[in-house]
């Protein structure tokens, strides 16, 4: 995936999804302060869409913060799988309190 330099500059790229209906669309994922000891890490998720073979952020979906590396690592790693229900329900902030239960 070619992104272009702006996304290689100016953001930590933790993982890319490619839409499984349209080859122009992607979603990215990216992470701020997304080591183990953080404390405050907050993950971003960008629409992506390809023109001329170059990878550009069209906006961003959502913005997640989570209180430690662990939880927002699950959260990345749940995320493709998540159905529509769970992900609207997550937007509205019952993601955090779930992980925090664990």
């Amino acid at each position: 995936m070619n992104l272009n330099k702006e996304i290689v500059e100016n953001h930590n790229v933790l993982v890319t999804l490619l839409s499984p209906y349209h080859s122009n669309l992607a979603i990215l994922i990216t992470g701020e302060d997304y080591f183990q000891k953080s404390t405050k890490t907050i993950i971003r998720v960008y629409l992506i869409t390809e023109i001329r073979d170059e990878w550009s952020i069209q906006t961003e979906l959502e913005s997640f913060a989570f209180s430690n590396y662990n939880s927002a690592n699950k959260f990345i790693n749940d995320l493709p799988g998540m159905s529509a229900i769970d992900l609207l329900i997550l937007m509205n902030g019952e993601y955090k309190k779930k992980s925090e239960l664990h």
